[in-house]
């Protein structure tokens, strides 16, 4: 069972994390980070309603995977 977090603990979390997007994310990036502060109460519910429930929101399961070349020199 897993404790309810609080709107610090999200913030700093926020905070520490890799700043990248994709473009699967519906708001861009520098609209997030204006409205944060703002945001941040209704993400840290999403946080506890999933940690209390154990379910994840089955928009946050989608991804873009791009494939790299590790090796430029290989024929495609």
């Amino acid at each position: 069972m897993f404790s309810s977090v609080t709107n610090d603990y999200v913030k700093n979390l926020i905070m520490k994390s890799k700043k990248s997007f994709c473009e699967l994310d519906l708001l861009p990036e520098n609209m997030f980070i204006e409205c944060f502060e703002i945001l941040l109460p209704f993400i840290n519910v999403v946080f506890n309603q999933s940690l209390s429930s154990g379910e994840f929101p089955s928009d946050f399961k989608k991804s873009l995977v791009i494939p790299l070349l590790k090796k430029p020199s290989l024929d495609c």
